[in-house]
């Protein structure tokens, strides 16, 4: 039984060690929180243990407490929980989006994976299969660069 991992946008930052790096990852936990009330020597809910003096940050989740490593990715899921990463696994797994990144409205699409290639089906109408692929259609960004996104040409053909 073959497996692909769903597509998954996260926040993530590189933890430095410093306090500026400690702001942006406070502002994932919480945008309108002072950095400081993110900590949880000030916010019992918070998840971080930060030391601005040594630059220590723990992350604290549901069953363990995690010590970030300077060049470690901390990151935020689609559900709010926190996790770290250590540097070659992100870059295996993640590719930057952008902060203004917005997938384009293609419709309701089905995806399967047939005879060692995904086939796209757009309304029972198969739009793109990797030998059907034209050399004009961009690749539309996800960890695993599977999905695609048709030049004009080729979406005007699946209409």
């Amino acid at each position: 039984m073959k497996y692909i991992r769903k597509p998954e946008i996260i926040d993530a930052i590189r933890w430095d060690r410093s306090i500026e790096t400690f702001k942006e990852v406070a502002k994932l936990y919480d945008k309108d929180k002072h950095w400081e009330d993110c900590i949880r020597g000030n916010n019992i809910d918070s998840p971080f243990d930060f030391n601005k003096t040594t630059g220590t940050l723990n992350i604290h989740t549901g069953d363990r407490i995690i010590n970030v490593n300077a060049g470690y990715y901390v990151i935020k899921d689609i559900e709010g929980n926190f996790d770290v990463c250590e540097p070659g696994i992100f870059q295996q797994q993640y590719e930057e989006l952008g902060d203004d990144f917005q997938f384009p409205d293609i419709g309701a699409l089905h995806l399967s994976y047939k005879n060692g290639r995904l086939e796209i089906v757009r309304n029972g109408i198969e739009v793109i299969t990797e030998k059907k692929k034209c050399g004009l259609c961009e690749e539309l960004v996800d960890s695993h660069r599977m999905f695609r996104s048709l030049c004009s040409s080729c979406f005007k053909r699946t209409l």
